[in-house]
């Protein structure tokens, strides 16, 4: 920033919602405040990137079903793991017959939740394959079981929403605040909905997102509490 010349003239910040970050970011505070150039007392300085914190809260509603998460995606991996499962696997699509096999089935990055709902949506399609692979195939133990693939349909019913969302902010190259404010407070909306629901397994997603965000807010909250009273 001195080298470029800009170190004056920096409102805010926009990193992912980690630890690591508010160091370096203490950092910078510090060095600017030294040269007066930070608006409302920095208040505004330090701006977590939105996307990540939903991030965050949908991974604690995810944990609620992680038992049937993570056996699906060992079924998705166990097929994928050699050439001679994936004939076999396709052998069973074709005797099971109705699958619509354009999308196929894919692998997610566990840390990130929208592909962890384009797995689920995928290997939801393919679960009369699947039931069939656990006949043909006597290796193959990863079979979830009704209430696994149940819990699979609720957590996609979840997901949905918030994937359209997320589509809809990360879709501009220049995400700012009246783009994505919108789509976060619907969001909330929908949380909200959700706590009120009465199947089970969306209700207890919804509430482990929630208490995440409330404890987000709450530390939010008494870190600003803080640096006013530092101020005065």
């Amino acid at each position: 920033l001195l080298d470029w010349g800009i170190d004056r003239k920096v409102f805010s910040i926009t990193l992912d919602n980690a630890s690591v970050n508010d160091t370096i970011v203490n950092l910078m505070k510090t060095q600017f405040n030294l040269q007066n150039s930070l608006i409302c007392n920095d208040s505004y300085f330090h701006v977590r990137c939105s996307a990540h914190i939903l991030n965050l809260i949908v991974q604690e509603g995810l944990g609620v079903a992680s038992n049937a998460l993570k056996k699906i995606r060992e079924n998705i991996k166990y097929v994928k793991g050699l050439e001679a499962r994936k004939i076999i696997f396709k052998e069973c699509v074709l005797q099971v017959r109705g699958i619509d096999t354009k999308m196929g089935w894919r692998m997610d990055v566990p840390t990130r939740w929208n592909s962890t709902y384009v797995m689920l949506d995928s290997a939801i399609k393919y679960k009369r394959t699947f039931g069939c692979l656990a006949i043909e195939d006597t290796n193959y133990v990863h079979c979830p079981s009704d209430d696994e693939w149940n819990k699979a349909v609720r957590m996609c019913e979840f997901l949905k929403p918030f994937f359209v969302m997320t589509n809809l902010i990360s879709g501009s190259t220049y995400p700012t605040s009246n783009r994505y404010f919108m789509q976060i407070w619907k969001i909330e909306k929908l949380l909200h909905e959700f706590v009120m629901c009465e199947d089970l397994v969306i209700k207890e997603m919804a509430l482990a997102s929630m208490k995440y965000s409330i404890s987000r807010g709450r530390k939010k909250t008494r870190i600003q509490a803080k640096r006013q009273r530092q101020v005065l």
